[in-house]
């Protein structure tokens, strides 16, 4: 089965809703939205569920219940996490010369102790979002069948590992 690489946000609404805001080019946002989809949401989603959504936002119109577990929920926290995952690609460069760390003729790079301040502060919000998504989906689970179905050997859906930290509540 061919991997579905429907988005579930777009660039411009890590733009709008994150730290990331417009001078950053949708081809370092893009590829980060993929990760944050396959490496954190469909942990706390599962199989089933990240694919019912991607498969509604890619026929255009989102069914209820879905449309509110996509915007209230999914969307906050694959935002936030894609924007973390965003600025590492921000920071240094790889190309034929090696690593680089990037540095433009119009400002300084931050140093290494502001970088890892922002970066935890996009994942303090990711985490805070996810926690969100997982409380809902602890309570109204019972709303989305495709949480509760066997996911055919795929990723299962989590409420007690959390990916990034969160401590089980």
């Amino acid at each position: 089965m061919a991997r579905n690489l429907t988005l579930l946000t777009t660039s411009k609404e890590i733009r709008n809703f994150t730290a990331l805001k417009g001078a950053v080019d949708s081809d370092y946002i893009e590829p980060a939205i993929i990760t944050a989809q396959d490496l954190g949401l469909a942990y706390v989603l599962g199989y089933k569920l990240m694919t019912k959504l991607q498969t509604e936002v890619q026929s255009g119109s989102v069914s209820s219940p879905y449309d509110d577990l996509l915007e209230t929920y999914v969307k906050p926290y694959l935002q936030h996490l894609a924007a973390a995952e965003v600025i590492d690609s921000l920071r240094i460069d790889l190309n034929n010369q090696g690593i680089l760390e990037k540095n433009s003729n119009q400002g300084t790079s931050v140093q290494v102790n502001e970088y890892n301040s922002i970066k935890a502060n996009l994942m303090r919000l990711s985490d805070s979002y996810k926690q969100l998504l997982i409380k809902h989906l602890c309570r109204y689970g019972n709303r989305y069948p495709e949480y509760y179905q066997d996911q055919d050997g795929r990723q299962q859906p989590s409420s007690t590992q959390q990916y990034y930290g969160i401590d089980n509540w």
